[in-house]
């Protein structure tokens, strides 16, 4: 599922908007000066998926529309009210979803629910715990169709202040939290640590730390299905040796064997194989029609076993292309080692080569570079769209004119969507096709 228009009135009282994204590309530049609410909007969509009623009350629009690939329509609308004498976009707050032109379930936030929402004198769990348990039993039907909309799709907001974990704070819930629906009633509100229970201020800390776990995880689920595998083989031997089992010719196994080790090589330079040891297996003979069996058996169980690192393997090599030849490291190499760690070397000339470049002591451009492509690479799939706003904060023109090319390859192998908020015409950098302005052309008319 995708997100194929979004579409506001009246945002600050003064811009209406309906955004066409790409249909043809999973990648939509848009592009506007500042002030005309290209991050507003993003926010917006954020906050509309996490059910944030806070954030979408604190935002002055009168009507704010998502659609969806699925012909799915999320809708939310503010009443016009009178306040100190001046027109404002308040209460009540109605949110409503259609699909297909169908009767839409809706959730409406009247005045005193909003107000005890937002007002924090008792605390604002008390007050959302009581509220939005309310709130969620009166409205199923809606709730509903949110679960099964963030369960085909999941908003990600890459903000310009992405170089810091937030800190954890006793902040106002959404309305659920959707990241725990499995295992938690609808009465029961979860908080979640972003850090994980480190202790990172810098988020490219936080990244390698949570690439480290990545990669050492995977290496666990590898153990496991190996384990299984290898129990199961002498049986299975036996039962194919008995059954005269088809099987390799010589000629196919000496090929697979070749084609095995050159997998071992790969996984070895991205850390998931640190041993160099040389197995030795008996020599080949057409005559020896067990061995063949045993030899067929052997290379399907080790690709099966192998096949387990494709998705991840393939992901971190695409990271470290990125990161040690196409972006802001000219003098740095990035490398990840057999137990998952991120570290940084110098390249070229150097009086210490082999020294190690802590992680926080790297440029702000490096930084945006790595946590904006580490979240693009490894925290996306098919369900995923990405908003991601000003991807050129402290980036070299260089750099920039390598990004969308480098964006649309990630979207390509992970079947995401990215929608990007520029004022950079080298992050544009010529793709007018995938280019949407908000208000430019009616200023130029003026």
């Amino acid at each position: 599922m995708k997100i194929v228009n979004v579409s506001v009135e009246d945002l600050f009282y003064t811009y209406t908007y309906s955004i066409e994204l790409n249909t043809d590309s999973l990648v939509s530049i848009i592009h506007a000066p500042n002030g005309y609410g290209k991050t507003t909007v993003f926010r917006l969509i954020r906050d509309i998926f996490d059910l944030n009623v806070k954030g979408i009350y604190n935002i002055p629009f009168k009507r704010f529309s998502i659609e969806l690939s699925d012909c799915t329509q999320i809708t939310i609308t503010k009443k016009e009210q009178i306040d100190d004498g001046e027109y404002q976009y308040t209460f009540p707050i109605e949110i409503f979803i259609s699909k297909d032109g169908s009767q839409a379930p809706s959730l409406v936030i009247q005045r005193n629910n909003l107000l005890q929402i937002l007002d924090d004198s008792r605390g604002p769990r008390y007050q959302q715990e009581r509220v939005f348990s309310e709130i969620i039993n009166n409205n199923n039907k809606l709730i509903s169709e949110f679960i099964r909309i963030r369960e085909n799709l999941e908003v990600n907001f890459i903000e310009t202040s992405r170089l810091y974990v937030q800190p954890y704070s006793d902040k106002l819930y959404s309305i659920i939290e959707f990241e725990k629906r499995s295992t938690i009633s609808r009465n029961e509100l979860v908080r979640k640590n972003p850090r994980s229970g480190i202790e990172a201020n810098e988020r490219i800390v936080y990244c390698a730390y949570c690439l480290r776990n990545l990669i050492n995880r995977v290496k666990q689920q590898y153990s496991t299905i190996s384990e299984e595998i290898d129990r199961s083989f002498p049986n299975r031997l036996v039962a194919a040796v008995n059954a005269k089992s088809s099987h390799y010719t010589d000629e196919e196994i000496k090929n697979k064997l070749v084609e095995l080790e050159e997998k071992r090589k790969e996984l070895k330079r991205t850390g998931f194989i640190s041993s160099d040891q040389n197995e030795s297996l008996p020599s080949i003979t057409d005559s020896d029609e067990t061995l063949l069996i045993f030899y067929t058996l052997y290379i399907d169980d080790t690709f099966k076993k192998l096949s387990h690192y494709d998705d991840i393997k393939r992901k971190i090599e695409l990271f470290l292309e990125i990161i040690n030849f196409k972006t802001s490291f000219s003098n740095k190499e990035m490398s990840i080692n057999s137990d998952g760690k991120v570290f940084f070397k110098p390249k070229g000339k150097s009086t210490r080569p082999n020294r190690e470049i802590a992680l926080d002591s790297l440029s702000s451009g490096e930084k945006h570079d790595f946590i904006l492509f580490y979240e693009l690479i490894f925290n996306s799939n098919e369900n995923k769209v990405f908003l991601i706003d000003e991807p050129e904060i402290s980036l070299h023109v260089a750099w920039q004119v390598e990004y969308i090319e480098i964006i649309e390859g990630i979207c390509k192998m992970n079947d995401m969507q990215a929608i990007i908020a520029t004022h950079s015409p080298d992050i544009v950098n010529g793709r007018d096709d995938l280019l949407i302005s908000l208000g430019i052309e009616d200023e130029d008319e003026e």
